[in-house]
């Protein structure tokens, strides 16, 4: 997909586009959630850390799901 086409989908600049890609410019969330919904990706894929792999983002390793109820203890 060119810039033009995703500034297209995401109702975005193509010139943002470019300083997104380039570093040059920190987008808004917003704008972030225009760029993730044009590509088919969901918000955390686009803000995972620099190396992450599509899976990683997805998915990463040292994340574990909470056991039922661990969400409402109280530390100890």
């Amino acid at each position: 997909m060119s810039q033009e086409q995703l500034a297209d989908r995401a109702g975005i600049e193509r010139k943002s586009v470019s300083r997104v890609e380039t570093g040059a410019y920190s987008p808004s969330v917003d704008r972030l959630w225009r760029i993730g919904d044009a590509l088919g990706l969901p918000l955390h894929v686009l803000l995972a850390p620099a190396g992450y792999t599509l899976h990683d983002a997805v998915r990463p390793q040292s994340v574990q799901p909470a056991a039922s109820g661990d969400h409402a203890r109280s530390p100890a």
